[in-house]
């Protein structure tokens, strides 16, 4: 991955980068229904998207193109080998998730990633622990097992969570 491939993409400023997150930040999880977990939820329409923002956009994030362009670069083109991999784009892998956030050189631990639905219902642990989680902050753990599958009744107030949801 180069300038004459992505010019638009890496000659964006820190700025631009950091807006462009944080709308992805601000979407309802319902409608975009695609995301990852790195400090905060970032929610796409699609994978491809999802894929899309790791590889052009995370790296502006982890090391700014203005100041730091050579790891930017650099970290550019890991991202751009691994998202190249990642064919067909809908096969969020975990392996290919540690991948990800491994060439984000620890700046950026990318601890989930997938469906809106796989988190409301998944048996993943990392989802288990964040619907606990929520029951517990909202007081309904005596309602059901904590870590139960998310119902039709309380997905609205489970994705507006999410935003401020911050893992210890």
């Amino acid at each position: 991955m180069d300038e004459e491939t992505h010019p638009v993409r890496i000659s964006a400023t820190r700025t631009q980068i950091i807006r462009t997150l944080n709308e992805a930040a601000s979407r309802d999880p319902v409608e975009c229904a695609v995301g990852y977990y790195s400090g905060q939820f970032r929610w796409f329409a699609t994978s491809t998207d999802l894929l899309d923002a790791l590889t052009l956009l995370e790296p502006g994030f982890a090391f700014d193109p203005d100041s730091d362009r050579r790891t930017y670069v650099s970290c550019m083109r890991s991202m751009g080998f691994l998202r190249r991999s990642a064919r067909p784009a809908d096969q969020l892998t975990e392996n290919l998730r540690a991948r990800f956030s491994e060439k984000l050189g620890g700046f950026c631990e990318l601890a989930w990633w997938g469906s809106f639905h796989e988190l409301c219902s998944g048996g993943s642990e990392w989802a288990s622990d964040l619907r606990e989680t929520w029951r517990n902050s909202a007081g309904l753990q005596a309602y059901c097992d904590a870590s139960d599958p998310i119902t039709d009744e309380e997905v609205a107030t489970f994705a507006a969570y999410l935003p401020s949801y911050r893992q210890d």
